[in-house]
């Protein structure tokens, strides 16, 4: 059997898009005692048919000793019963992922499984450290009850915020100001985080490396400028910010010294310019991938000069994107290196 030669010895394990049952999932598990990273993503029918009796009729549960993340993404029907189980598997669980799910339900259905998982990070708020619910609808009520859980002191988090703010009482400030151990913080698709979320998050999360506003329409200049005091940031993701101009990028990215910037995704930043671009080739150095796509106001064959002549991270590695950007007059001229990275123009 597979899994009983072989279980023994995996650390991670992945079901992506499955068609497994319980006790089929189950007696997996029983082999995989080693198992560090579990991953249930985007499996409808294993939820579907997961009744809650099964859990009072099965006699063997698995403990995994070793597991500290399990992802359990992409479910719409998970259920309170399915989440306990799961997660009980795992005694020092210190990371959970429950993106992209409890779409397509009921509103309290919803409600109820959002409060569960509020009920279990407050357990667990001691061990907890990173906590993904990015791309799953949450609204105040949520964030003022995650923001209460002072004993939770992440270090990863991902969300969507896409309810308006509110004046007072206003979950998210709460939550920001409290989450100052964050190294990675991810608000993809987030439509309602403003100036003032992006300011509080510069005020009080110093230790922050990984910084993603993917999507966030409301950010301007004004905002995306107070980030020049996050000096610990690796990578940066601004990509459909369309409100960010140049004179943004010159305030918060590149007042100061920025050694530690490996990864500078500018996608579909039509506001930004040639001037950026340039001083983005003089002074980030070190940078291993830099997105362009779609700023077509700032790529041109001198542009493209300055990349490959001063950004050494890139001349070895395909990490240059400028799609849809104005195609340079004869690539292979401007710099012989260009033909060999992943920038496709026009």
């Amino acid at each position: 059997d597979f899994w009983a030669e072989l279980g023994e010895s995996m650390e991670e394990l992945s079901f992506d898009n499955c068609v497994i049952w319980k006790q089929k999932l189950l007696s997996i598990l029983r082999y995989t005692f080693r198992l560090k990273r579990l991953a249930i993503e985007n499996c409808p029918d294993l939820f579907r048919s997961w009744k809650v009796l099964e859990n009072l009729t099965v006699m063997y549960i698995p403990t995994l000793p070793a597991l500290t993340h399990i992802s359990l993404a992409g479910n719409n029907k998970l259920e309170e019963h399915h989440f306990d189980f799961i997660v009980g598997m795992a005694p020092k669980l210190d990371s959970l992922n429950v993106s992209n799910c409890f779409k397509g339900i009921e509103a309290g259905q919803r409600f109820r499984m959002l409060g569960h998982v509020l009920r279990f990070l407050e357990q667990r708020q001691d061990a907890i450290k990173h906590f993904y619910i990015g791309d799953t609808p949450v609204d105040n009520l949520f964030l003022r009850h995650l923001a209460d859980i002072k004993g939770l002191r992440l270090k990863s988090l991902s969300l969507m915020i896409n309810d308006r703010i509110p004046q007072t009482e206003a979950g998210i400030m709460d939550l920001f100001q409290l989450q100052t151990n964050l190294t990675y913080l991810d608000l993809t698709r987030s439509l309602e985080v403003h100036d003032t979320a992006l300011m509080q998050i510069s005020n009080n999360m110093p230790l922050l490396e990984t910084l993603i506003l993917n999507r966030c329409w409301m950010i301007s200049d004004y905002g995306i400028g107070s980030i020049k005091k996050l000096t610990r940031l690796k990578h940066i993701d601004l990509t459909n910010c369309e409100r960010i101009s140049d004179c943004g990028v010159l305030e918060g990215i590149l007042t100061h010294n920025r050694k530690r910037l490996r990864k500078l995704y500018m996608g579909l930043l039509t506001n930004i310019g040639e001037v950026v671009f340039t001083k983005i080739a003089f002074d980030l150095n070190n940078l291993a991938v830099l997105d362009l796509g779609g700023c077509s106001n700032c790529i041109n064959d001198r542009s493209i000069q300055y990349i490959f002549y001063h950004l050494a991270g890139l001349k070895n590695k395909p990490n240059l994107f400028f799609s849809r950007c104005p195609t340079p007059a004869s690539p292979g001229s401007i710099c012989p290196s260009v033909r060999s990275q992943s920038g496709t123009c026009g």
